[in-house]
């Protein structure tokens, strides 16, 4: 068995799905509430980053702290 990981996208394009995913779970822990008017990954470039800090970037992004 052979197991390719893309992290950054150079072997595969799945048109968005992972921003859409990581959005839509977002909005549906967090609340659109907090985000209304755009997405919320809107401008952040997350190539190359893992999930957990793509998360932890838009949370810091609309004032979330830790």
């Amino acid at each position: 068995m052979l197991l390719l990981f893309d992290i950054d996208g150079t072997l595969l394009h799945c048109g968005g799905a992972g921003r859409r995913a990581l959005e839509t779970a977002m909005e549906q822990h967090l609340g659109s509430a907090v985000r209304p008017q755009e997405s919320w990954l809107s401008g952040m470039k997350i190539a190359g980053m893992t999930d957990r800090l793509i998360v932890r970037e838009a949370m810091l992004a609309v004032g979330h702290t830790f």
